[in-house]
């Protein structure tokens, strides 16, 4: 049946079930004049959907805007804001109205205000889970403001760094930004000011555990497996409900000389148990089962994880996958696999 057809049948069907005027009815007519390329009519559509139910402009919004719809999606989010801002003077402590106002300000460049947003939001709850996560990620942003050629670069970015660490302590993006800036780091100094950050941190009770998990992840980076090992246990001990502590644990004991295997096995299995969709806890477990030369149970991971790999991590993955599949006697599946790990690295990928 051709497309034309169906969507003659669509709209009588709609015609006939959907002739009153409510919300569902207009969400259901805006996706089929969106189906038939009919954007006006699409558009006035959701904007009668999103007067009965205003939380529907943010995401209306973002909608236009990755339809490149520039006009549609700048009034909308200008409608999405004055609602928000009625929301937040009704109830001051609704915090999706707030990150909702945060986001879009965020998006226009315009930090003072979302700062002011986050803070005032914190002094109203200083527990809030959310507002302290978007707080977090806000210190992160503000690193991309200072350059290397500024005065006291590395020190403006460790404040921002323990600050986004204190914030939420598990905000894997803080020890990502860590990480980063420690390996592009120019000279041995640069290197120690970032570790050193990390010791003072334990050394004076302040986001231990954060600091720990960071350093840990650190010495992995150089080398020094057995200290960062002994750092990341430290974080999992003190809070073992961490996934990302765990999964970090878990890599490091997998890769020792020699590995502890058993441990590795408990601690991968703790994160992936606590986030099963994540591919790089999945990327953890799957080390740790062709480890354990359990190699039915590492290729699905390991297929998963390719899935959303990129770059270099493409030929590693082939290969990973070659070696699984050769060794429950696939050997068609090994040798295309080992194509496409040849084919990944003349890529130079």
């Amino acid at each position: 049946m051709d497309r034309d057809k169906i969507l003659t049948q669509v709209e009588h069907h709609l015609q006939q079930g959907a002739w009153g005027e409510s919300l569902e009815n207009d969400l259901l007519w805006s996706q089929y004049y969106l189906a038939s390329k009919e954007m006006d009519q699409a558009t006035l559509r959701l904007n009668s959907a999103a007067k009965r139910n205003p939380d529907l402009w943010f995401e209306i919004a973002l909608f236009f805007q990755g339809l490149d719809r520039t006009t549609d999606a700048t009034r909308c989010y200008e409608n999405a804001v004055q609602h928000a801002r009625k929301q937040l003077r009704a109830d001051p402590t609704n915090t999706t109205a707030r990150l909702r106002l945060a986001t879009i300000f965020s998006d226009r460049g315009e930090r003072e205000t979302v700062r002011k947003l986050l803070v005032d939001g914190m002094r109203l709850d200083d527990q809030d889970a959310e507002l302290k996560t978007a707080a977090s990620n806000f210190a992160l942003l503000q690193l991309d403001s200072i350059t290397d050629d500024q005065p006291d670069a590395d020190k403006r970015r460790l404040t921002l760094l323990t600050e986004a660490a204190e914030l939420a302590p598990n905000n894997g993006a803080v020890y990502s930004a860590i990480q980063a800036f420690y390996y592009r780091a120019r000279t041995d100094v640069q290197r120690q000011s970032y570790r050193s950050t990390l010791e003072e941190m334990i050394a004076s009770g302040h986001n231990v555990a954060a600091a720990h998990f960071a350093l840990g992840n650190l010495l992995f980076s150089d080398g020094q497996l057995e200290s960062a090992s002994f750092h990341l246990e430290a974080a999992v001990r003190m809070d073992p409900n961490a996934a990302i502590f765990a999964n970090n644990l878990a890599w490091v004991l997998a890769h020792a000389e020699p590995a502890d295997i058993t441990r590795a096995d408990e601690f991968a299995s703790i994160a992936l148990e606590a986030q099963p969709d994540n591919v790089d806890f999945m990327d953890t477990m799957a080390a740790v089962r062709m480890k354990q030369n359990r190699f039915q149970e590492a290729i699905p991971l390991l297929e998963l994880v390719l899935a959303k790999a990129r770059g270099e991590r493409l030929g590693e993955l082939h290969l990973k996958l070659s070696e699984a599949y050769q060794s429950i006697g696939q050997s068609s599946l090994a040798e295309r696999h080992r194509e496409q790990a040849a084919t990944a690295s003349s890529r130079g990928t």
